[in-house]
């Protein structure tokens, strides 16, 4: 059980490679950057958006908290959401992307240079 995990669910949004997923993240943290948005940054339910160590060139799966579920149908609908999990039975190698007090405003570059960190 990972603990950093446990207090959420997370849905899980499937990308075919790495650059929509990267497109996604910076057009997410944009919009959470928006007056429109900011208002999902106040609310309870925080924001966090988890992935996995990826490979380039293969499919990616992003990991959405409520907040961040509920700001991304508001930015994006309808959202292809396609499992559902406990934070406990997340992927212990999972690193937070978005999140936190702080949410910056990325553009596609730099959102994909996070999604290859490691």
């Amino acid at each position: 059980m990972n603990s950093q995990f446990v207090t959420h669910k997370y849905y899980i949004i499937k990308f075919d490679n790495q650059v929509e997923a990267a497109a996604f993240i910076a057009a997410l943290s944009r919009f959470l950057n928006y007056p429109q948005g900011s208002v999902y940054r106040s609310q309870a339910d925080s924001i966090e958006v988890w992935f996995q160590s990826i490979a380039i060139n293969t499919p990616v799966k992003l990991y959405l908290s409520d907040g961040a579920l509920n700001a991304a149908k508001a930015a994006f609908s309808p959202m292809p959401v396609t499992i559902t999990f406990d934070g406990e039975n997340l992927p212990n190698d999972c690193m937070l992307i978005l999140g936190g007090d702080q949410i910056p405003s990325w553009g596609l570059e730099e959102a994909q240079r996070h999604l290859t960190r490691s």
